[in-house]
């Protein structure tokens, strides 16, 4: 079990409404619907590419040319572990 999947399992356990509640903002923030529908979350989470393209979307929406590859490759690495720990929670929140 990874740090994200233990994390979630933990914040399921600690508080369900507040992993959900955690969940649909981590879902908004990576350009889904917010729909607080765990098995909604769950399957466009799981959709790598549909979650990378909102990512990419999102970062050309507020891409300045003074950034650099590596603020930009850190910033969509950072979306990626977003997306992992909120796929994590969903499923465990669907396992509760």
């Amino acid at each position: 079990m990874g740090a994200a999947d233990e994390l979630a399992r933990q914040l399921v356990e600690y508080d369900d409404r507040l992993a959900l509640e955690v969940l649909t903002l981590l879902e908004g923030r990576l350009g889904g619907k917010r729909s607080g529908s765990v098995d909604e979350s769950v399957e466009f989470l799981a959709d790598a590419e549909q979650a990378r393209l909102q990512t990419l979307m999102r970062l050309e929406d507020t891409d300045s040319s003074s950034g650099s590859t590596a603020e930009w490759k850190s910033e969509f690495g950072h979306s990626e572990r977003l997306r992992h720990f909120a796929l994590a929670l969903a499923r465990s929140l669907q396992t509760r």
